[in-house]
């Protein structure tokens, strides 16, 4: 299943907006979020229910509560690590 044409879009404007303040989007795999230490990095997560085409949610990680996720139902569709750009 692929995210609907307003989560598609909102994957630009989160770049873009990420760009706009100096930070840097690394698209990771959805087990980056439950290694050990993880909790001091921050990411923007897509998710969706299980067999659904209008559920989808973004959120950010690690502020997620059980109101971000479907349970056994979530799909994780992308995920992405926040890193400061190094200014020189």
């Amino acid at each position: 299943m692929r995210p609907s044409s307003s989560a598609t879009s909102s994957h630009y404007e989160i770049k873009t907006a990420c760009q706009k303040y100096g930070v840097k989007l690394t698209k990771v795999h959805p087990s980056e979020l439950w290694k050990k230490g993880n909790d001091k990095v921050t990411y923007i997560v897509l998710v969706h229910k299980k067999w659904t085409m209008n559920t989808y949610h973004w959120f950010a990680y690690p502020v997620f509560t059980d109101a971000h996720h479907y349970g056994d139902d979530t799909v994780f569709d992308v995920v992405y690590m926040l890193e400061p750009i190094k200014q020189y």
